[in-house]
């Protein structure tokens, strides 16, 4: 598991290099020269980076990436190939999902707060969840998941691939080699974590409506919802 200060880096570029070096030391391990990699994959758009790696340039392509000015501390969890490879439908399926939601805005951040805007409402609540994907409990997660494909399956997706995880937080980070895991939430870094994220807070808002409006037969749509960020403009609903 990475800590990392986003005051210089983003978090893909501190993800990616840090993987990137671990790929080269274990290229000699495996007495792999580096000019014997076939030119192919070192050019992939899944690796474009390997290459400046083996040339030992990854210094001046960080400096070249930028970074987030809000300063925020993030935690990027390094998965395994084979969770992710494992993972990765449930990633494409989930994405899929959000990007037919109107009321979503993962994919056009100002198409569903231009919906609401046409309904002319003269009340609206805005929420910010904090520390969402650290504190937002899997329990959910799981319980959207097995209405759709059986507890099976949700709690393969859900429990054992993003819930059950260690990590080991290197001598770098902390004075002594320590093994963390998430009591809560799940790890950011793995594929589905927060489009299942985001797909489980509207189902939440789906919950509200049903509990706030028993008798609705419609779905509810007075609301804007961006992974933790919402705005919703029900009063009923927010409450």
């Amino acid at each position: 598991m990475r800590y990392l200060d986003m005051k210089r880096l983003s978090p893909f570029s501190f993800s990616q290099s840090s993987s990137l070096f671990e790929l080269c030391e274990l290229i000699p391990a495996f007495a792999i020269p580096a000019h014997l990699v076939p030119q192919n994959w070192l050019c992939s758009a899944s690796s474009p980076l390997l290459e400046d790696c083996l040339m030992w340039k990854v210094d001046s392509k960080l400096q070249s990436m930028g970074g987030i000015p809000v300063s925020k501390r993030r935690i990027f969890a390094i998965c395994n190939y084979i969770k992710q490879r494992l993972l990765f439908p449930v990633h494409k399926w989930s994405m899929e999902v959000l990007s037919r939601l109107r009321t979503d805005g993962t994919f056009n951040q100002e198409f569903p707060l231009s919906l609401l805007r046409e309904e002319k409402k003269n009340e609206c609540y805005s929420f910010d969840l904090k520390s969402a994907t650290d504190r937002w409990p899997l329990s959910v997660m799981f319980a959207l998941m097995s209405c759709m494909f059986g507890p099976t399956l949700a709690s393969s997706i859900v429990n054992s691939s993003l819930g059950l995880n260690t990590f080991l937080v290197g001598k770098l980070i902390v004075k002594r080699m320590s093994e963390v895991a998430f009591l809560c939430g799940q790890p950011l870094g793995y594929y589905s974590s927060w489009s299942l994220f985001a797909l489980s807070h509207h189902y939440v808002v789906w919950l509200a409506a049903k509990r706030a409006y028993p008798q609705r037969t419609t779905p509810f749509k007075d609301y804007a919802l961006l992974g933790d960020d919402i705005l919703i403009t029900d009063a009923l609903v927010a409450q």
